[in-house]
This record gives C-alpha cells, structure tokens and sequence, in this order.
C-alpha cells in the first residue's frame, strides 16, 4: 500500500500559479461564477436556517407562555 503524500498549501499555490498561466480566460471566468453562485446559495441556506430557528424558537417561547400562565390560557 502506497502512502500518501501530505501536501501543504505552498505546493497547491505553486501548482495554482503554475497552472494559470495556461488556463484559458473562458475556465477561469466559468470558476469564478460558479463560486459567485455557491456564494449565493449559501446565503440563501443561511436565511433559511435563521428563519427555521426563529419559528422554532417563537415555538418554544409560546409553549413556555402557555406553561408559565395556564389558567390565563384557558379560552
């Protein structure tokens, strides 16, 4: 079994400058839009996932009203 060699990130920038010296300008624009839109995704997760633990959170507040004043509750 072959061991794998750790690599560090001084080898994969010498690889990155090296290799964008000769990546055509069209790859390096699709790269840079794909990021753009997983960007974008993530923010988009990011409001959702707020939004989700706000509904769960006023959730958890309510029932603690309705415990905390159970006769006031009682219509």
């Amino acid at each position: 079994m072959k061991k794998e060699e750790t690599k560090d990130l001084a080898y994969y920038r010498e690889n990155a400058e090296e290799d964008f010296m000769t990546t055509p300008i069209s790859v390096l624009r699709y790269i840079a839009e794909l990021e753009l839109k997983a960007l974008k995704i993530r923010e988009i997760l990011n409001r959702i996932c707020e939004v989700e633990e706000n509904v769960f959170l006023r959730m958890d507040i309510e029932q603690l009203i309705k415990e905390a004043t159970p006769y006031e509750n009682n219509n």
